[in-house]
């Protein structure tokens, strides 16, 4: 993994997790009806961030990754982590409950990968107002090294 201060490429995945069905499966369309506005926005947000050249020389690239309606390119993600001067962040946006499972399994694949990982939204930001120290599940991302965002 990179030191920070060697980074001239950031990478940011904004992976939208699907959720699995009963028998342990993702879930995957065709095609998909509506669109996550959380993913939308998050990625406007990051394309301001690198029009705006936030982070100075580092070359910001956002990639958008709706599950429901493509696979999250595991093995891509980690090989763009490899090089010098490379860095990767993968950001798991818009969790909702019943996404949680399939979001922590895609952060801790990442994390195993030595990929640096964020987790929000509302299952998240539910479950820290409610315990601030956070659920089991929660505490084990964060043990993990999964940064925990109350919020989107």
């Amino acid at each position: 993994m990179n030191p920070p201060s060697e980074c001239s490429r950031l990478h940011v995945y904004l992976i939208k997790p699907s959720k699995y069905d009963d028998d342990g499966f993702p879930v995957r369309h065709w095609r998909g009806i509506v669109p996550s506005n959380t993913l939308a926005c998050l990625y406007g947000l990051t394309e301001e961030v690198r029009a705006r050249q936030v982070l100075g020389a580092v070359q910001i690239k956002a990639h958008a990754v709706d599950e429901t309606v493509c696979k999250v390119p595991l093995s891509t993600i980690a090989r763009l982590h490899r090089p010098p001067g490379e860095r990767v962040l993968a950001c798991l946006v818009g969790v909702q409950s019943n996404q949680f499972p399939r979001a922590a399994d895609l952060a801790l694949a990442l994390r195993r990968r030595g990929v640096q990982v964020m987790i929000g939204g509302f299952h998240v930001s539910g479950m820290l107002a409610m315990f601030p120290q956070g659920s089991p599940e929660i505490r084990a991302l964060m043990e993990a090294g999964v940064s925990v965002v109350a919020g989107e």
